[in-house]
């Protein structure tokens, strides 16, 4: 017995381009904040950066019993220069100035660690004093030649496109706190409540 034909029908223009609307439509109202935690991310990750390059020249200096730099630099070449708004950092026992590229532990400056482009796209970096942070043999900001001048230092990571949320802004903009004793920490400038752990 043959069944009888039944058509598939599927879906014509006018419903294909309803959709295609209600998707652009999604898309555009979710960019903006899809694009703000990308670049809250990144901020972020440069803030963890330059803890871990912090902690890293505080561990050499403990370990070798003497004095360890981290030292914010313009780039990783020969022609680099320790700079307050530096994009790369070296930790070394002496100043890295145009030795950066150098890898050798035995020759001046005596690297330890380096990372470049620690800052991306619109991420901003800029510190206190002179960009170049000391640590002495146990593991204490020093002030002195070649090393910041005050032993209380702060490093700010903003957007260079976008305010803070602290002025108003929708970033948000953290901060990088080495006190005298040593501690080191990440804060939110935004944060007013003295309970929460994030407050500067």
């Amino acid at each position: 017995m043959l069944r009888p034909f039944r058509s598939h029908r599927g879906f014509n223009l006018i419903e294909l381009m309803v959709v295609i609307a209600i998707i652009a439509i999604l898309m555009a109202a979710g960019l903006p904040l899809v694009t703000e935690g990308i670049r809250d991310s990144r901020i972020r990750s440069a803030g963890e950066s330059v803890i871990a390059g912090l902690r890293v020249a505080q561990s050499e200096a403990l370990k070798r019993n003497t004095t360890v730099r981290f030292q914010m630099m313009s780039n990783l070449f020969n022609s680099c220069a320790i700079s307050t708004t530096g994009t790369a950092w070296v930790v070394s026992a002496a100043n890295a100035t145009g030795l950066c590229d150098l890898s050798d532990t035995e020759v001046t400056p005596f690297p330890v660690r380096r990372e470049g482009a620690v800052a991306s796209g619109d991420v901003t970096l800029e510190a206190d004093g002179t960009g170049s942070f000391c640590f002495n043999g146990i593991g204490r900001p020093v002030t002195g030649s070649g090393c910041n001048t005050a032993l209380s230092e702060t490093i700010e990571l903003k957007s260079s496109t976008t305010s803070c949320k602290a002025d108003g802004g929708s970033a948000r903009c953290l901060r990088v706190l080495i006190t005298t004793t040593g501690s080191i920490r990440m804060c939110d400038p935004a944060v007013s409540s003295a309970q929460d752990p994030r407050i500067c």
